[in-house]
C-alpha cells in the first residue's frame, strides 16, 4: 500500500465533508483478456440514481490513499443492490484483494458516460471564447476541439476524442 507521507491530497481528505464509497472486494477473476471484479460498495454520501450509467467506467483506488489506482472497471455487468459486477477489458498488471476495501470512484459524470456510449455525428469544431472538455475538463479556450450534434453542443478535447469516441477502448466505443 502507498504511503500518505508528504501527499497533499492525502493530508486535505479530512476536510472534506463528502465520504467516497468504499467497496469490498468479494470476488476477482482473471485472464489474458478480462478481468470480473465483483464488489459490495458503501455508497457514503453519494448513491448513483441511474445505475450503470453513473456506475461505470470506474476504478479502485487503495483505501488510505484514494488516488492510488488499483484496476480499472470498465463495464457494469450486473447490479443486485450494492452488490456491483465489473467486466474489465484485457489483463491487469494488479488486481484488488478479496476482502480489502477500496475507495470506488466513477470516472465521469452521467452526461460525459452518455456522451461516449450513444452514437452521435461528430464533427471538428472551433471553440470560441471559455469551454472545457466534458470529458476531461481540460480548458478549451479559442482551440479546435470536437462537437457532438446535439442540442448541448457538448464538445470534447482532441485527445478524449481519439481516446474515447474515435479509438476508444471496446466499452467506450460507438456502435
Amino acid at each position: 500500500m502507498s504511503s500518505t507521507v508528504g501527499c497533499v491530497f492525502c493530508q486535505r481528505l479530512s476536510e472534506s465533508n463528502y465520504q467516497q464509497p468504499r467497496a469490498v472486494v468479494t470476488q476477482v477473476v482473471s485472464d489474458d483478456s478480462k478481468v470480473v471484479t465483483r464488489v459490495q460498495v458503501d455508497w457514503g454520501s453519494w448513491e448513483p440514481k441511474l445505475e450503470a450509467l453513473e456506475c461505470a467506467p470506474g476504478s479502485l483506488y487503495v483505501a488510505q490513499h484514494p488516488h492510488a489506482e488499483v484496476i480499472q472497471l470498465h463495464q457494469l455487468r450486473s447490479k443486485i443492490g450494492s452488490l456491483l459486477t465489473f467486466r474489465t477489458v484485457g489483463s491487469s498488471e494488479t488486481l484488488p484483494v478479496v476482502g480489502e476495501q477500496y475507495v470506488y470512484g466513477v470516472w465521469w459524470i452521467p452526461d460525459a458516460t452518455a456522451l461516449v456510449e450513444t452514437p452521435r455525428l461528430w464533427r471538428s469544431a472551433m471553440v470560441i471564447g471559455h469551454d472545457h472538455c466534458l470529458l476531461c475538463s481540460q480548458a478549451l479556450d479559442d482551440t479546435e476541439a470536437y462537437a457532438a450534434g446535439n442540442v448541448n453542443d457538448d464538445r470534447v478535447c482532441p485527445s478524449c476524442y481519439s481516446k474515447f469516441i474515435e479509438h476508444g477502448p471496446p466499452w467506450a466505443r460507438r456502435a
